[in-house]
């Protein structure tokens, strides 16, 4: 089963969701395009049904991805996850590690020793998944407001810039196509060029998951591609399957379960 919950502002500026995944023991992996966002995920357990939650797995913050990933499962599994925006994740990431991708981060690494300790303590009364989404925001939404207000701007031009631009973008924040490049591999760690077709495959996936009667030709097109066959060898390198095979597999119980999120968050009636 999925939960998907919408955000409010300021989360919203973060965030695109938060999700919670609960997993059959029938349901033996999960699989991932290559995403121009992060997550922040964190697995619970319990040993009986109306048992107390514990920590299966700890916070972890996984990076910007370049290319298709897939995950065993052992048995059911319950997960929670925040869907993290790019400028966000670099936000966050910079000063601890500069940029960073195709990759997973102890949450301690990414915000301290202490607010990790801190998100535990929160941890260790809960008895339910929503509860403990919640902390997970709450400790996410703490380390945002870290960020300061000068650092968050600069991030979130050259992310919006470079998603509608790619290599053309420095026209638009007045810089030019070295400073880019430089700037972009600094922050987002790929260049401007790999960010836009991160993001173009994103816009079509996204486009084709969330219309019933979407037609795959225009919105190849309208997601920025030549025609169709352009949007299907990105599929085919970016998310090592065909765009049917993603597309039909959107479902909770489905491997490509996360592909479903952007339906599930236009209709979502339940916020944080």
């Amino acid at each position: 089963m999925l939960q998907v919950f919408a955000v409010p502002h300021p989360l919203s500026q973060w965030l695109d969701g938060a999700v919670i995944i609960r997993m059959g023991a029938d349901q033996h992996e999960s699989r991932f395009p290559a995403m121009p966002r992060a997550m922040l995920t964190m697995h619970l357990t319990r040993t009986e049904p109306d048992a107390r939650w514990s920590i299966a797995q700890a916070a972890s913050f996984h990076t910007l991805t370049t290319e298709p990933t897939a995950y065993a499962h052992a048995g059911g599994i319950t997960a929670l996850g925040l869907i993290v925006r790019p400028a966000a994740a670099a936000c966050l990431l910079h000063p601890v590690c500069g940029a960073a991708t195709n990759t997973a981060l102890p949450w301690s690494s990414v915000v301290g020793e202490a607010e990790a300790a801190r998100l535990a303590e929160e941890l260790g009364p809960l008895d339910n998944e929503w509860a403990c989404l919640h902390a997970l925001t709450a400790s996410f939404s703490r380390a945002m407001h870290s960020v300061s207000a000068e650092q968050w701007q600069q991030a979130e031009q050259l992310c919006e810039a470079l998603g509608r631009l790619g290599a053309q973008a420095g026209v638009a924040l007045g810089i030019g196509p070295r400073q880019l490049e430089r700037r972009c591999r600094s922050v987002l760690g790929i260049s401007p060029k790999h960010f836009e077709r991160l993001e173009r495959f994103h816009r079509a996936l996204t486009a084709v998951v969330t219309q019933d009667d979407a037609s795959l030709a225009q919105e190849s097109i309208d997601a920025g591609y030549y025609d169709q066959s352009h949007l299907a060898l990105d599929a085919r390198q970016l998310g090592g399957a065909s765009v049917l095979q993603m597309t039909s597999q959107a479902a909770a119980d489905r491997p490509w379960w996360a592909l479903s999120t952007p339906k599930a968050l236009q209709t979502a009636r339940e916020d944080l």
